[in-house]
């Protein structure tokens, strides 16, 4: 390469350079005014050219929609959506803008990322599903907004926990229990975690949820189903102190 072209080569590198930084400057400029929820700024900057499916530099990956669903800004969403944002874009742990919706209970962000085709089960490189997410963190009406699109109830997370361990540990979820016993959860499920082996009606018990006792013994739950260190759901009710749990264990069954 002649000296002449090398300088050519460096000179196009240099001209070309300013304007990669702007973009992403852009780019981050955008996805923190999603992320702020301010609408006007958010407005100025897709009227300027922001592209609405970049990455914010520096890690984590996140496009503007995500952060806008994660903290619930419907407006700055819907402006995404309605720019062309791909809505089942992953971050780099695999979620989507539908799973940080549904874990953190954004209802309406959640019924306009299922309205626009949002993947109702999708997962990330762990596992976790918008219904795990919601399940888990006790959102009840996220929950069946998900089951009337379809959510798969036996999904399970990388470390093999069952859907319905996950909800049994949420009192929030207590009348959830009966509608996704109906959608066919199985009850027996157990988990691998620190639970050591425990199942859905082992954690009710330890925590005392009666009606989700109730639920999950009358859809056939194992009244002596022990964990790997040998305790049963009588045995975690007893430790806590909830007589009316370790009565209606009795009357199923339960040997002490």
């Amino acid at each position: 390469m002649t000296r002449l072209r090398k300088l050519s080569l460096i000179l196009a590198l240099l001209t070309c350079l300013p304007a990669a930084v702007r973009a992403n400057a852009q780019s981050n400029d955008l996805i923190d005014a999603a992320d702020r929820g301010d609408l006007p700024r958010f407005r100025a900057l897709l009227a300027g050219g922001a592209k609405v499916n970049a990455r914010m530099t520096g890690g984590g990956g996140f496009t503007a929609l995500y952060v806008a669903a994660a903290w619930g800004h419907l407006e700055v969403a819907r402006a995404l959506l309605a720019k062309g944002a791909e809505i089942d874009a992953r971050q780099s742990d695999g979620a989507s803008a539908l799973i940080e919706a549904s874990r953190n209970g954004h209802l309406e962000m959640v019924r306009e990322l299922l309205a626009g085709g949002a993947d109702v089960n999708a997962r990330t490189y762990l596992g976790m599903t918008p219904l795990i997410g919601a399940s888990q963190n006790g959102h009840l009406e996220v929950v069946r907004a998900l089951l009337a699109r379809g959510a798969k109830v036996n999904a399970k997370l990388a470390n093999d926990a069952a859907l319905l361990i996950m909800a049994s540990r949420n009192g929030p979820l207590q009348v959830t229990h009966a509608r996704l016993l109906a959608r066919g959860l199985v009850v027996n499920a157990g988990i691998n975690d620190g639970a050591a082996g425990s199942t859905a009606l082992i954690e009710a018990s330890f925590h005392g949820y009666i009606e989700v006792v109730r639920a999950l013994l009358a859809n056939g739950a194992e009244v002596n189903a022990r964990t790997f260190g040998g305790i049963t759901a009588l045995d975690a009710a007893t430790e806590e102190a909830h007589a009316d749990v370790g009565a209606a264990l009795v009357n199923a069954g339960a040997k002490p």
